[in-house]
């Protein structure tokens, strides 16, 4: 009887003893060279997108066909509204969003796109209802043209507000307008 303790110890020493941490760990890092570790910090891509600004009469949205480059780190509804606060490029496009307004975040769960704005976006608005209709068009265009999109929420400091600045409710997500 025992003999077969002795065994079926043997056995397992042999079969365990080829599955060292170490082998498997030094053989990993033989396989990987720096050619094929990718910094994902550090790392670009540029992805084609349209970004909706006011037209030259500031009566309607215009599409702006941009290339952006991105990080491979950062969000993709971040980089868009990025653009759009950096401003349009076109003759006769006009910016909606002001230059020292900052996205604090985008996160993207469910379909909806929750947008986090730095106060300075809503900031006093010195223009009709109808512009500031278009703000928030602008904002809601350009990300939902992304297929994990359908609605944005609008926050300002991580904080609901009901109104973009008097008459527009972002209260709630905000489908694109057809």
């Amino acid at each position: 009887m025992k003999w077969y303790k002795y065994a079926f110890l043997l056995l397992l020493v042999l079969a365990l003893g080829g599955c060292s941490p170490r082998q498997a760990s030094s053989a990993t890092q033989a396989e990987l060279s720096d050619d094929t570790v990718r910094n994902l910090y550090t790392e670009e891509d540029v992805i084609s997108a349209d970004l909706y600004f006011a037209s030259e009469d500031m009566s309607s949205l215009v599409a702006e066909n941009r290339a952006l480059t991105m990080r491979l780190t950062d969000s993709f509804p971040a980089c868009l509204v990025q653009a759009l606060i950096d401003g349009p490029l076109e003759e006769g496009h006009q910016p909606l969003l002001p230059s020292d307004g900052q996205v604090l975040s985008a996160v993207v769960r469910e379909g909806i796109c929750y947008l986090d704005l730095s106060a300075s976006v809503f900031e006093p608005f010195i223009g009709t209802d109808a512009q500031e209709e278009l703000i928030v068009s602008s904002i809601v265009n350009t990300i939902t043209q992304l297929p994990s999109v359908n609605e944005v929420m609008i926050l300002m400091e991580g904080q609901k507000r009901q109104y973009y600045y008097a008459s527009v409710r972002i209260d709630g997500p905000i489908s694109k307008a057809e």
